[in-house]
């Protein structure tokens, strides 16, 4: 069975795409294994701070395959207090 690439996911766009590919993730499966929450933390660390929470939107709902504006309150604040609170 072919895995599903990266670029293939809703919400995800190329750059988006390509910046993945720079942390290894270049499947669903690497996505999700990771989970968006690392995956952002990933690539804040990589663009020295850049990246917005609509970011970190996207690739929930991609997980998820729906589009980011779908993502119910309730998880948009979950994942936000997951990657704002200190460590």
């Amino acid at each position: 069975m072919t895995e599903t690439s990266i670029t293939e996911l809703r919400n995800l766009g190329p750059k988006m795409a390509q910046w993945l590919g720079a942390i290894g993730i270049r499947t669903r499966a690497d996505l999700s294994q990771l989970g968006a929450v690392d995956a952002w933390f990933r690539l804040k660390a990589v663009r020295q701070g850049h990246m917005s929470l609509l970011a970190l939107y996207a690739m929930q709902a991609a997980l998820m395959d729906v589009d980011w504006r779908e993502l119910p309150d309730e998880l948009k604040a979950a994942l936000r207090e997951a990657v704002e609170k200190p460590n």
